[in-house]
C-alpha cells in the first residue's frame, strides 16, 4: 500500500452506513405519496450528487406528484434521522484508518455529499480527523460516475492520479474514479457489482478490514475500463 501517495475514500455506504437510513426513509416517503411501487427507483440514485439525484426524480415521479414535494420530505426524513444521533460507521473502518494513519499515507474524502454536511457527519462519527481533505460533490460541475472530483481531489492533494486508491461502493463511484485513472477497491454496500462493472477490472473485497491484509502485489497496475470515458 505504501506505493500509493493518497488513499481517497467514498463517505456514504462505505465508512458510514447511511446508504440504508437513506433507503429506509425513502420507502417512508414513497408510502406517504402512495407511491410504493416505485421502490426500484432508489437503486439508480446510489453515489450520485444532489442535482443528480433531484433530475431522476423529475424524470421519474412527474405526473405522478410533485417532484420538489416529494425530494424535500424525504431530505427532512433523512436528516432528521442522521443529525439526531451519529450515523453506524461500517466494520473495519476505524482499523483501516488507523492503519494508514500508522503509515502515514494521505487520507481524503471525495463524496458526492455536500462538503458541509460531509463534514459534519464525519465529526459526528468522530471520523474527521483521519482525513486531510474532504471534497464534497458542491465542489464538481458533473458528479459520479464522471471523474471529476476524483480528479479535484488530486488536484488539490497534487498528486497524480494514478498514484491513488480510491475506495468505493457503488457502480457510480467506481466509474468515477476508474475514469480519473485511479486503481479501485470496490467495498459493496446496498448492490452487488454487475457482470459489466467487473469487466472494468477493479478490485472487489467484502469489507474494509479486509484492505488492511490485502495482497497489493498481484494489485492490477492498468484496468480495463474506458479511462476519461465521459457519462453524461
Amino acid at each position: 500500500m505504501n506505493n500509493f501517495k493518497a488513499i481517497i475514500f467514498d463517505m456514504d455506504g462505505l465508512l458510514l452506513d447511511s446508504e440504508k437510513i437513506s433507503f429506509d426513509t425513502f420507502n417512508e416517503t414513497l408510502k406517504l405519496f402512495n407511491l410504493e411501487k416505485e421502490n426500484k427507483l432508489f437503486y439508480q440514485m446510489i453515489g450520485k450528487d444532489e442535482k443528480s439525484w433531484k433530475n431522476l426524480l423529475k424524470e421519474n415521479l412527474s405526473g405522478k406528484t410533485d417532484p420538489n414535494k416529494f425530494a424535500k420530505v424525504w431530505s427532512d426524513l433523512y436528516k432528521k434521522e442522521t443529525t439526531s444521533k451519529p450515523i453506524p460507521i461500517k466494520d473495519g473502518a476505524v482499523a483501516l484508518l488507523n492503519h494508514l494513519k500508522d503509515l502515514k499515507l494521505i487520507t481524503a474524502i471525495a463524496t458526492s455529499t455536500k462538503t458541509n454536511t460531509a463534514k459534519e457527519k464525519l465529526k459526528n462519527a468522530r471520523l474527521l480527523e483521519y482525513f486531510q481533505l474532504v471534497i464534497g460533490g458542491d465542489q464538481v460541475k458533473k458528479g459520479k460516475p464522471n471523474p471529476d472530483i476524483y480528479l479535484h481531489v488530486a488536484d488539490k492533494l497534487s498528486v497524480n492520479p494514478q498514484q491513488c486508491l480510491a475506495l468505493e461502493d457503488s457502480e457510480n463511484g467506481v466509474k468515477s474514479a476508474i475514469s480519473a485513472n485511479m486503481r479501485v477497491i470496490q467495498i459493496p454496500d446496498m448492490v452487488q457489482p454487475s457482470n459489466e462493472l467487473k469487466q472494468l477490472g477493479h478490485t472487489v473485497l467484502a469489507s474494509l478490514e479486509d484492505v488492511i491484509c490485502y495482497d497489493f502485489s498481484s494489485f492490477p497496475s492498468v484496468l480495463g475500463g474506458n479511462v476519461y470515458e465521459s457519462y453524461n
